[in-house]
């Protein structure tokens, strides 16, 4: 039996500001930000698509000779080419806005950003008695708080070609022009590294898309008046972090730029939102005397 669609459309939007009353925008300026996603469902040249995963030496070969006609390139250098990229780690592509990371990758590097402050012996965050059911912090702000954007585009946070490019510049190289706030359709560069295997204990050769002078803006809706000290802890804390793939590596690592709340009443300046809650000014008196 067929069921009757209705429209497009939440029901409730009319309440969609008392759920969720505080929203802002976020800005990160990264210096280069590296892709996990494995590359041969989601590169976007023709030549490599359906041509690597579970193919035959016969269809490999056939792929490297293709290579040598696409690019005009010697039989090592297809080699070499075809090799990168069946072992190549990118970012997913939108054909017009470009190459982008998800939402949920920005969502866990505020998570661990959270683990981190609230595990810092400087008290950065208080860990616990959040919200009216009394959650540890690292409980409460998934439930609490979310990224709008399931995809946050990069883009370029500088023109170019500019004053200072290094002379192994790819871009150089590749004779690109773009202006700051121009989105990325291109890497920057590839990194190699070598993984190893958990089961085998063998390394292998992993290679990964990595983007450089980058900014990424998204917004993060919440329910919770953190302040803005808070947020700041949360943000500083994670720009060491980073966000995407390789962290450990130092990718990722961002500088935040932009903080703006477009939505809700003006939060607090500094001080805490929650956490463990203030003793009664009696005892408060008793603890300062003795």
């Amino acid at each position: 039996m067929a069921v009757a669609i209705p429209p497009a459309g939440n029901v409730f939007k009319e309440y969609d500001e008392r759920a969720w009353p505080y929203k802002f925008t976020v800005g990160f300026r990264i210096g280069a930000i590296a892709g996990g996603i494995p590359s041969d469902p989601m590169i976007a040249e023709s030549w490599i698509k359906t041509k690597i995963a579970g193919k035959s030496e016969e269809d490999y070969r056939a792929m490297v000779a293709q290579t040598m006609l696409d690019r005009n390139v010697t039989l090592d250098e297809a080699v070499a080419q075809a090799n990168i990229m069946k072992n190549l780690n990118g970012f997913k592509r939108d054909t017009e806005l470009g190459m982008y990371i998800e939402g949920r990758q920005v969502k866990a590097a505020m998570k661990e950003a959270v683990s981190v402050a609230c595990a810092s012996p400087e008290n950065k965050l208080d860990i616990r008695s959040w919200g009216n059911t009394r959650k540890y912090l690292t409980n409460y702000l998934p439930e609490h708080v979310f990224v709008d954007d399931l995809r946050v585009y990069l883009f370029h946070a500088s023109d170019h070609p500019r004053e200072g490019c290094a002379s192994d510049c790819e871009d150089c190289k590749e004779g690109r022009v773009y202006k700051a706030g121009d989105p990325f359709h291109e890497k920057t560069r590839v990194m190699q590294t070598f993984p190893v295997n958990e089961k085998t204990r063998q390394s292998g050769i992993q290679y990964t898309e990595v983007c450089e002078d980058v900014y990424i803006e998204f917004t993060v809706r919440t329910d919770h008046p953190f302040t803005y000290e808070e947020w700041a802890m949360i943000w500083l804390t994670g720009q060491y972090q980073g966000v995407g793939a390789l962290r450990a590596m130092g990718m990722g690592v961002y500088e935040p730029v932009k903080f703006t709340q477009i939505r809700g009443p003006a939060i607090k300046k500094a001080g805490k939102s929650g956490g463990p809650k203030k003793k009664e000014a009696a005892g408060a008196g008793e603890d300062e005397e003795d």
